[in-house]
């Protein structure tokens, strides 16, 4: 499969724009996000600090991810 030059945006105007050289967008996607986001499985800890913040939690449905 040959490599594209993807245009990585973000829906944040202060965030820049990113060309990224891939195989497919969801590649490319996958690339930016490792480099600025981080998941982890929340402790209770996380929750407590979280919730007390006013931090709600998001619930994905079938087919938006």
């Amino acid at each position: 499969m040959s490599q594209r030059i993807y245009l990585v945006g973000s829906n944040d105007p202060s965030i820049k724009n990113r060309l990224v050289k891939a195989n497919a967008p969801s590649q490319a996607i996958a690339y930016v996000a490792k480099q600025i986001l981080s998941v982890k499985v929340a402790s209770q800890d996380d929750l407590v600090r979280e919730l007390s913040k006013g931090t709600t939690v998001e619930s994905i449905k079938e087919g938006e991810a």
